[in-house]
């Protein structure tokens, strides 16, 4: 069973989460207004250069929130639950599971903002829907049967792996469409 630790941890982790997710969150709703003003204006080539350029910034942050979310694990810990070091410990290990689901999470909610920038709201839905409760109540129900523990902290990270498989195959068969790549 989860324990109340575990719950814990898992409770400090969707606090942290939010500070991390602030700088994606950040590019996602500054690049809706110049995706659709290029699309609208058809400016192909430029939609092409802020496309590869939105990706480029998007891995290198994902990059180094993941980094930096797995370096400050321990800090963050100490500082919350380092009254408790058992807890302590479960809790640096759960955030250094979940400090992989920064690096791709970018790509998603760039992917869902991108595609409302182009007027898709479907695809944009679809691929909000997915990463943030279809893959995740998928992975956490499935997971712990394979891995116990580690299964509930891996589950983020899988939703957010599954997420960007959908987000690029959509990239890739709408490319012509909207004429981004």
């Amino acid at each position: 069973t989860f324990s109340d630790q575990a719950v814990t941890a898992l409770g400090l982790y969707y606090k942290w989460q939010a500070f991390f997710f602030i700088p994606l969150g950040a590019m996602q709703t500054c690049i809706v207004p110049i995706v659709s003003y290029n699309y609208g204006a058809r400016r192909d080539d430029e939609l092409r250069s802020i496309f590869r350029k939105s990706l480029t910034v998007i891995a290198c942050a994902g990059l180094f929130l993941t980094t930096s979310a797995y370096l400050a694990a321990p800090l963050l810990a100490d500082i919350f639950v380092g009254y408790d070091e058992t807890l302590a410990t479960l809790t640096v290990r759960g955030f250094r599971f979940f400090s992989s689901s920064f690096l791709l999470n970018g790509f998603c909610m760039y992917g869902s903002a991108f595609f409302t920038a182009l007027n898709n709201g479907f695809i944009s839905s679809v691929i909000s829907l997915l990463q943030s409760v279809v893959f995740q109540i998928i992975a956490v129900i499935a997971l712990p049967l394979w891995l116990g523990t580690d299964g509930i902290w891996l589950s983020v990270s899988i939703a957010k792996l599954l997420a960007f498989f959908v987000t690029v195959s959509f990239w890739i068969s709408c490319r012509k469409e909207y004429h981004y790549a």
